[in-house]
């Protein structure tokens, strides 16, 4: 009876070690297909949603009920820091919904298109137990590349400064002649 009971306290011992690792690699796959499954589905409406948010800043107005959909309409793409091996959907906002899932563009600054002049700045949590997005951020070092893609297109970054923008910071995200920047 005591090796029956050694074996069950070794098993259960060995799932609650590798539940966060099961658990991360689980969430990295289904968040990976459900990016790639809604950005072929948005590529067409890409334009509107850029036009849309040149125009007003996004609400964060999602009925639970309809998350997934609500979700799946602000979509642009994806983002994927590989030096911290991370690919996040990319959303038009930075909704409560939007940033639960994946990264943000900060309302205020330009559509994460490239193109001189322009500056872009996306937000994601880090900390989150259960998920990824942007916990490792600190590790990212100059000369790292990241990409944004949008509607099929790829925009390739890489990291020629690293600095905490606070919220109040603004001028820090205001485009700059000739440049075209991300944060």
């Amino acid at each position: 009876m005591r090796r029956i009971w050694a074996r069950a306290i070794l098993i259960v011992g060995l799932c609650v070690c590798a539940y966060p690792f099961v658990s991360q690699l689980v969430n990295d796959v289904v968040v990976y297909h459900q990016t790639q499954r809604a950005a072929d589905k948005n590529e067409a409406r890409y334009a509107a949603a850029l036009r849309e948010q040149k125009r007003t800043q996004p609400e964060d107005s999602f009925d639970k009920k309809n998350l997934s959909k609500a979700v799946r309409a602000h979509l642009l793409g994806s983002i994927t820091v590989s030096s911290i091996g991370v690919r996040l959907p990319l959303f038009d906002n930075v909704g409560e919904q939007a940033l639960h899932v994946g990264a943000g563009v900060v309302p205020g600054t330009d559509a994460p298109t490239g193109g001189r002049g322009t500056h872009t700045a996306i937000s994601a949590h880090s900390g989150v137990p259960s998920k990824r997005l942007f916990t490792n951020l600190k590790r990212v070092r100059k000369g790292d590349t990241f990409v944004m893609t949008v509607a099929g297109k790829h925009y390739a970054y890489r990291v020629f400064r690293i600095q905490t923008v606070l919220p109040t910071a603004v001028r820090e995200l205001e485009p700059e002649r000739g440049e075209d920047l991300a944060t």
